[in-house]
């Protein structure tokens, strides 16, 4: 309960500036943001999960490394937000990437076609 009232201080535009940034410094290109100015939007007990290639990381080490290799894999790679539903105590993002799958993902092999997906966080 406390911790529900902690985070609705914040309000809806708060959130809101905080999912765009998000987006923005996730999908920079790798060496325009520093691994510093990155982290500071998580946690140092952060846990990553991509379902989608069952990847799990965790703290700032495993985010930053799963970003570099994202976007070292996927060149180019944008995000465009489509939607953005505030509440009390977040938001829910919607927004379409687009990239080349150009380098192998860990043990994913590289398709070297271009890939479009909507995403929801």
């Amino acid at each position: 309960m406390d911790q529900q009232r902690s985070l609705s201080q914040y309000g809806s535009d708060h959130f809101t500036r905080m999912s765009k940034h998000f987006v923005d410094m996730w999908s920079k290109p790798l060496h325009s943001v520093s691994h510093a100015e990155f982290n500071k939007m998580f946690s140092e007990h952060a846990n990553w999960f991509d379902h989608a290639f069952l990847i799990h990381r965790k703290g700032h080490a495993g985010v930053e490394m799963l970003r570099e290799r994202w976007l070292t894999t996927n060149q180019p790679f944008s995000v465009a937000i489509t939607d953005i539903q505030p509440n009390a105590n977040g938001t829910f993002v919607q927004a379409v990437a687009e990239g080349v799958f150009a380098e192998d993902l860990y043990t994913i092999k590289a398709t070297k076609k271009p890939f479009t997906y909507q995403l929801c966080i």
